[in-house]
């Protein structure tokens, strides 16, 4: 209910004739009278003697806002049953630090405090834990049956742990809390699923999804038992491949980024080494398909454009899935000779007839014909110069 109403005293439904405090505007469906139709001023309250001459006596609605001392706020859930109201404390999710036990316990602590205020037969305490190095951001949540003891975030930092809760509703009957949400992160979708059903076995699952689904690994354990069910899920992202690539045909250059170009060039600084580092998103195998990531700007891939070899962000961008085939390579033997094992060549996903390959030290996405342009097109792997 909405905070800054309060209940008219008596009810409704009553003759001014019978009860002087009665006020027209109040029905079943409209039982509250609202502070902004209320003059300021000292308890109790006065009505506008232009529009009701008489002094309502009120019952204050005991909303608690929630603070740092006492997170709860409370809602107010009508019986129709027995037509009485039960006053809900909710909290908002709590976010704690991956693999801070004690940080951890304590907000599972604190959400099976607030599903303990709610008479509901069936409760789940759910927990999301993201251990990659990307903000989750909610994007969808459904409640089949139930509701909120404890609210999700809309955002999930990297290396923490988001603890909520669900309840079945407090007044029903023979039914369980059910429900998913999905999260956001680099090209994928993350879903966390429950059911502690009134009848049956609890269960839990979490899907993957999106054009990154094979970089990320999903995993649940669900919990047993009627009421405070832990549901645990966790994101992790399978580890890549860091590496730095020097050019065949000039083996002091190597592929980096600068000014967010591709370039072939000499490494000398610090800043140089950090430009030539790149994680390999994909398996590290001839015929696998992956993605150049930069280490000092890792939301950052090379990309072509125009056939230019460039460095962009790509799942926040309006035309993400282009600049997802784009920045995609298959990882094939090396074009200038295909029985070395330490040499690489990266074929184009979008146009499978074009390579990396360096021109004038730039690098571009272009078909190779010849020998020069097979050995342009060929980088030997090289240990990262940044770990």
């Amino acid at each position: 209910m909405n905070a800054n109403a309060f209940r008219h005293y008596p009810y409704f439904g009553y003759s001014p004739f019978i009860n002087p405090y009665h006020y027209s505007g109040l029905n079943t469906a409209h039982p509250y009278v609202y502070l902004n139709s209320i003059r300021s001023g000292s308890y109790p309250y006065k009505v506008p003697t232009q529009m009701y001459p008489y002094t309502i006596p009120t019952e204050t609605y005991p909303y608690i806002a929630p603070t740092e001392m006492n997170p709860y706020f409370v809602q107010r859930e009508y019986d129709p049953i027995t037509g009485t109201y039960e006053d809900v404390r909710v909290i908002a999710g709590i976010l704690a630090v991956a693999g801070a036990a004690g940080q951890v316990a304590g907000a599972i602590n604190a959400v099976s405090g607030a599903l303990g205020t709610i008479n509901a037969p069936r409760s789940v305490i759910l927990t999301i834990t993201n251990h990659t190095n990307t903000t989750l951001r909610k994007v969808r949540e459904k409640l089949d049956h139930g509701g909120w003891a404890a609210t999700p975030t809309a955002e999930i930092p990297p290396g923490q742990t988001l603890v909520f809760g669900a309840t079945s509703s407090a007044w029903s009957i023979a039914t369980g809390t059910e429900g998913r949400i999905t999260y956001a992160g680099e090209g994928i979708e993350m879903t966390a699923y429950w059911n502690n059903p009134f009848i049956g076995n609890n269960s839990c699952n979490i899907t993957v999804t999106g054009p990154n689904a094979n970089q990320y690994n999903g995993t649940r354990v669900c919990g047993a038992g009627n009421t405070n069910a832990q549901m645990r899920y966790e994101l992790t992202r399978i580890p890549a491949t860091r590496i730095s690539l020097e050019s065949v045909n000039y083996p002091n250059r190597f592929i980096r980024h600068q000014n967010y170009l591709g370039e072939l060039t000499p490494i000398q600084s610090e800043l140089d080494r950090r430009d030539a580092t790149f994680d390999w998103t994909g398996d590290w195998r001839y015929g696998a398909e992956g993605q150049l990531r930069s280490i000092n700007f890792p939301t950052h891939y090379l990309r072509h454009q125009n056939f230019r070899l460039k460095l962009h962000t790509i799942y926040d961008a309006p035309d993400w899935n282009l600049r997802y085939l784009d920045s995609t390579f298959t990882m094939v033997p090396g074009l200038a000779d295909p029985t070395n094992p330490e040499l690489v060549s990266f074929r184009s996903k979008n146009f499978p007839d074009r390579f990396i390959r360096h021109r004038n030290f730039n690098l571009w996405v272009e078909s190779v014909n010849d020998d020069l342009g097979r050995k342009d097109a060929t980088f030997r792997r090289r240990g990262p110069f940044i770990q």
